[in-house]
């Protein structure tokens, strides 16, 4: 019934039933484009910030266990409601 009076009523209608169908396809297309260039531009940034922190605890850690300093390695890995001593520091006898 819809359709019917759109197509029927004049050529303005039909002319702009004709052109927004296109513009709103093209509309679509561009806002689903950025939205997922934009998740997978921060998704890679996550990635990345998350290897650089894992490098960087990584290397710490190393660092603390050859000089035999496991209270530093206590101190980083306490983190909200970890335990207060490291199971390597339990096995080693160190707190």
């Amino acid at each position: 019934m819809i359709s019917k009076r759109l197509f029927n009523n004049s050529i303005h209608q039909r002319f702009l039933a004709v052109a927004l169908l296109p513009l709103l396809l093209i509309t679509s297309l561009l806002s689903f484009y950025t939205i997922n260039a934009r998740w997978s531009d921060l998704s890679q940034s996550l990635n990345q910030s998350g290897e650089l922190t894992s490098d960087y605890l990584a290397t710490i850690f190393r660092l603390c266990s050859l000089l035999k300093n496991y209270s530093a390695i206590v101190s980083y890995s306490s983190v909200g409601n970890a335990p207060t001593r490291c199971s390597w520091c339990r096995l080693s006898g160190q707190r």
